[in-house]
């Protein structure tokens, strides 16, 4: 983060720079905060807080709802009452201690340097970008939608018992709180910039370099002595490297789910993550469906769903390809235990061995879809797994729905599903939950070489990552 003084600024990337009075902050991490945003200013006081704000909606944090909070000069933001000690504790906090969230918990002194601001937002464009970070995070909340926020920024702030030299060691870091009252989600975004100290005097911290002592704290903490969550790194001189470190893999960024009785880590889909196209766990989303809906999706994120062709040719395409996995639960006895199934070369495979959780996988090396021109034509290959390579007969087939019959032997419609089927239909996912065949239709949910053509998988996962 740089400065430019100025006597008037405009920001015209709203998520890179920030007018704060006669100041120009730039950022890649944090959210407009200051005057120009419509920001308020903590007192410039000592172990203080903003005093008790009254929000607009009764926030959801570890199961309690909230309608007034504190933003601490040391760093946090508490629900209830101020918490102004300037050493952090270990979580649990013991005592009668109100329910807390600490980005950066030291001892912050604003009256040797520094701001603390904060406002409630509901503006559009701030609510769209706070979605936006939230849903980069993980393909299942694409149906979370920010519609009102709390952000509190420490800027440059300093430490308590610093020299002339030490009031250049300067922290710059933010809270935001976002909500989405139609879900009931709640999350928390902590971004951080700059963090060049650790500790104040009194916390016996070194004058001059704010190092030593009580390194501070991040994390949360439910105020009941039971329930917290610390983000890796508190209270060490590791806390540091939270400026560099992030658990949704943006540098200076960490977020987390905080509505539930536990707190939830975000985590990022990148090369080592896997993106869910299709969960049927329930059996309570009737999966028969037409072209759009399977073009764009359906279902909930959390519950059973598909992603939608569209997005997944945008994963998964031929100049980005990916690895495709399934995890299938059966109970029966596999169909291919005997050995007499025959793979895409045509000869015969090993058995499958029976396993006693009824839990198996098949996942393919190579994987993309075309575009919907081609009616996303599927490419697969490179089979590895305990269930059996029942997909093969898909390679280099087009999507089929009910009302766009790309089989030519309306196999939706006598399936019951949608599917790149081919001649044999080994592999019928999306037709009728806990379905037989040979009952007087064909509905099954078949993984031939671990099923046969009578019986369902109970449960399958399908997912994906880039190569």
């Amino acid at each position: 983060m740089f400065h430019v003084d100025m006597e008037f600024s405009r920001c015209l990337l709203p998520l890179l720079c920030v007018s704060i009075g006669a100041s120009l902050v730039m950022s890649e991490e944090l959210f407009p905060f200051g005057l120009t945003a419509g920001d308020s200013l903590v007192p410039k006081k000592d172990d203080d807080s903003s005093g008790p704000i009254s929000i607009a909606i009764k926030f959801p944090y570890f199961g309690g709802n909230y309608s007034t909070i504190f933003v601490n000069t040391n760093g946090g933001v508490s629900f209830e009452k101020a918490l102004t000690a300037y050493t952090p504790e270990d979580f649990p906090l013991q005592g009668t201690k109100p329910p807390v969230l600490t980005a950066y918990w030291g001892d912050v002194d604003t009256t040797r340097g520094g701001e603390i601001w904060y406002r409630e937002e509901t503006r559009a464009a701030q609510l769209d970008e706070v979605t936006k970070a939230i849903r980069s995070t993980d393909d299942n909340l694409i149906s979370f939608k920010a519609d009102w926020l709390f952000v509190a920024t420490w800027d440059r702030v300093t430490f308590y018992g610093a020299s002339k030299k030490g009031r250049e060691k300067r922290n710059t870091f933010q809270v935001v709180l976002a909500y989405d009252s139609s879900s009931g989600a709640a999350f928390a975004l902590m971004n951080y910039d700059r963090l060049e100290w650790t500790s104040g005097t009194s916390s016996d911290g070194h004058t001059d370099t704010g190092l030593g002592g009580t390194p501070a704290l991040a994390g949360f903490d439910a105020g009941d002595r039971e329930h917290f969550y610390k983000i890796p790194g508190s209270k060490t001189p590791d806390v540091l490297n939270l400026v560099d470190t992030s658990n949704v893999g943006a540098p200076g960024r960490y977020i987390f789910k905080i509505n539930s009785a536990e707190i939830q880590p975000a985590t990022k889909n990148n090369a080592g993550d896997w993106t869910s196209v299709m969960s049927r766990t329930h059996g309570d989303v009737d999966f028969y469906r037409d072209w759009q809906q399977y073009k764009d999706g359906f279902g909930e994120s959390g519950g059973d769903h598909w992603l939608g062709l569209s997005h997944l040719h945008e994963l998964c395409n031929k100049d980005s390809p990916c690895c495709l996995r399934f995890d299938l639960r059966y109970t029966g006895k596999p169909f291919a235990s005997d050995g007499n199934w025959h793979g895409p070369s045509g000869k015969k495979v090993d058995p499958i061995l029976e396993r006693s959780d009824g839990s198996y996988f098949a996942e393919y090396s190579k994987f993309f879809i075309e575009n919907e021109g081609e009616n996303f034509r599927l490419h697969v290959s490179e089979y590895a797994g305990n269930a059996g390579d029942s997909l093969f007969t898909g390679d280099g087939k087009e999507f089929t729905t009910l009302d766009r019959d790309n089989c030519y032997w309306k196999c939706s419609e006598r399936l019951h599903g949608a599917w790149w089927y081919g001649v044999a239909n080994y592999v019928t996912l999306t037709s009728v939950w806990g379905g037989r065949a040979f009952t007087g239709d064909d509905t099954a949910m078949h993984w031939t070489s671990l099923t046969g053509w009578e019986q369902s998988v109970t449960s399958v996962e399908m997912k994906v990552k880039p190569l």
